[in-house]
């Protein structure tokens, strides 16, 4: 019986774990998709015009991009 609490509580905390790892993924993900909103530029190359511009973003293109994106999906 000492195995299966043993083994149930390792279960128990590396899905915790797991759960508190992927909350940090999100938040990181997040605070990226704020800063690539916040610095869009309409200047910026996108994925339907490429051009050799500065690119103002500061996620640079893939930022770009993404911002560009989010911003049509909106209008």
């Amino acid at each position: 019986m000492e195995i299966k609490n043993y083994l149930s509580k390792t279960l128990d905390f590396i899905i915790k774990r797991l759960i508190e790892i992927l909350g940090i993924i999100f938040v990181i993900i997040g605070i990226l998709l704020f800063l690539a909103l916040v610095s869009y530029s309409a200047d910026d190359p996108n994925f339907i015009y490429s051009n050799d511009k500065i690119i103002n973003n500061l996620l640079g293109f893939k930022g770009s991009v993404i911002s560009d994106f989010f911003y049509n999906l909106s209008a």
